[in-house]
């Protein structure tokens, strides 16, 4: 297996992409990384109680968020 080359952001460089990828995935836009952090989960959430997870990740970062 071969080596990547993805490169680990940190700070405002990371939020910035976590929000560029929720405005790419779910279309939703707002100015707080909280916020977008908040309607990932909840859109993770949602899709776990209707029983339609399209992403195992998904369901990874939920087991994570609960197990802590």
């Amino acid at each position: 297996m071969s080596q990547g080359n993805k490169k680990r952001l940190k700070g405002k460089e990371k939020k910035l992409a976590v929000m560029d990828a929720v405005k790419k995935h779910f279309g939703f836009v707002h100015t707080s990384d909280n916020v977008v952090d908040a309607y990932i989960l909840a859109q993770i959430a949602k899709a776990l109680v209707e029983r339609r997870v399209s992403h195992s990740y998904q369901a990874e970062v939920l087991y994570n968020v609960k197990v802590g």
